[in-house]
């Protein structure tokens, strides 16, 4: 068993998704937050739980080293992509510009991160930034082509982390 705890995918997006609930479960009508994939979710039931956010690390992390052996630069990438049923007679661009702003803004003001409680000692999160906002994303193809009436926006994250290695 490695003694060294230096990748954080998971707890990184366990407090991207605890943003997401505690801060924009309210303001969006959010009815669900969920880790993986939207295209793994089946469809009959999508109704159901949008509103929602689906938050995944993607495309990859880089590991950088700061000084050799131990410390450790890291940039984790993640996709958040939001979607939510178009009102009738709404202007949706107005409200997807509106909307993304939020979730961006909303992510930015939380940029070390600071209420991760279980990274490893000697790791902090150095930012997170929205590196770009689709909104117009494959992932709205594929929800209208679920139903007419769902839309959705993706918003790219970067989160950069120092860790260090075990003495």
């Amino acid at each position: 068993m490695p003694n060294n705890n230096i990748f954080h995918t998971r707890v990184i997006n366990e407090e991207l998704m605890r943003i997401a609930d505690t801060l924009l479960k309210t303001p969006l009508g959010l009815v669900s937050v969920i880790r993986g994939d939207l295209s793994q979710i089946p469809t009959p039931g999508i109704l159901n739980i949008v509103p929602g956010i689906w938050i995944q690390a993607n495309p990859a992390m880089t590991n950088q080293f700061g000084s050799l052996p131990r410390e450790h630069e890291q940039s984790y990438f993640y996709r958040l992509i939001y979607v939510r049923k178009l009102a009738k007679g709404e202007n949706f661009v107005a409200k997807n510009e509106d909307d993304s702003a939020y979730i961006g803004n909303t992510y930015t003001d939380k940029i070390y991160l600071p209420d991760i409680t279980n990274l490893p000692t000697g790791t902090f999160i150095l930012w997170v930034q929205v590196k770009n906002i689709e909104f117009q994303p494959p992932e709205d193809r594929f929800v209208q082509q679920i139903h007419a009436d769902l839309a959705a926006v993706a918003l790219n994250l970067e989160v950069r982390v120092k860790t260090r290695r075990a003495p």
